[in-house]
């Protein structure tokens, strides 16, 4: 086993060539640092509560795929503060370059602000405030010395949800449309915010589902299914998948529980 430092090149500029210190109140500087991870937030699905998970990584490629990041959680009832420790390099090092990951899942939460912080090496820290409303998450921070937030705002994927996808080849497009046909007679007809759901994301009324393939034709899926409807939704979705191989016709369709349908 083998620890890195995460953060060999932060420093605290407390003398600055041709100035001097006069007296112990003056402040420390700490100048802009380079930025060495991103933090974005994302719901893990779940039948029961759907909790929240900050995704770290470093910014710069470590030389293993496998690294992880080593960090502390404290979490209260008023706060959450996080520790970037070490990068850890496994025995099992699996090669190739890659960030190096961590996702700190956190306690269920109540509806409220929470301080929040988040140290690297405990040298440079960065505080703020998480939000957790109705709807969304959101991730103030005061500043970003180190890290950047990927996204400030998670919106919250709504019960009875589903999206993903439907892809085709050029002789059953039609068969597609048909199936984003066929879906919507059984939505709520819901509409969505704009905005990220970890997910997806809609922006403008366009619909970017964050896995679809990148070498096949697609057509996003995104609505909200009535409950009684979900049973006509499985049946639905096997005759399709009955009648069409999967090289022609492929249905990839995911819940708000997390659940591949």
């Amino acid at each position: 086993m083998r620890f890195i430092s995460i953060v060999p090149l932060l420093l605290l500029l407390v003398f600055l060539s041709g100035c001097r210190v006069d007296s112990m109140t003056d402040p420390i500087i700490i100048p802009d640092v380079e930025r060495e991870f991103t933090i974005d937030m994302l719901e893990i699905l779940d039948i029961g509560d759907n909790l929240l998970t900050l995704q770290i990584e470093t910014i710069r490629d470590e030389n293993c795929l496998n690294s992880t990041i080593e960090y502390t959680l404290r979490q209260s009832e008023k706060g959450l503060g996080i520790s970037l420790n070490k990068i850890y390099t496994p025995q099992n090092c699996q090669s190739g370059r890659a960030p190096a990951h961590a996702a700190v899942n956190l306690e269920k939460l109540t509806l409220g602000n929470f301080d929040f912080s988040i140290d690297l090496l405990q040298t440079i820290t960065n505080e703020g405030t998480l939000v957790n409303g109705a709807n969304a998450y959101r991730l103030n921070m005061k500043t970003e010395n180190g890290i950047q937030v990927l996204h400030k705002e998670l919106r919250k994927i709504p019960e009875n949800t589903i999206w993903g996808w439907v892809s085709y080849s050029g002789s059953t497009q039609s068969a597609a449309s048909g199936v984003l046909t066929d879906i919507s007679q059984l939505s709520s007809g819901r509409s969505f915010d704009s905005g990220y759901y970890g997910y997806f994301e809609i922006n403008e009324d366009q619909i970017s589902i964050l896995d679809s393939p990148e070498d096949q034709l697609f057509l996003p899926v995104l609505t909200n299914i009535k409950p009684e409807n979900n049973s006509s939704l499985q049946e639905l979705l096997q005759n399709y998948r009955s009648t069409y191989q999967s090289e022609q016709l492929s249905i990839q369709l995911t819940n708000w529980q997390g659940q591949i349908l």
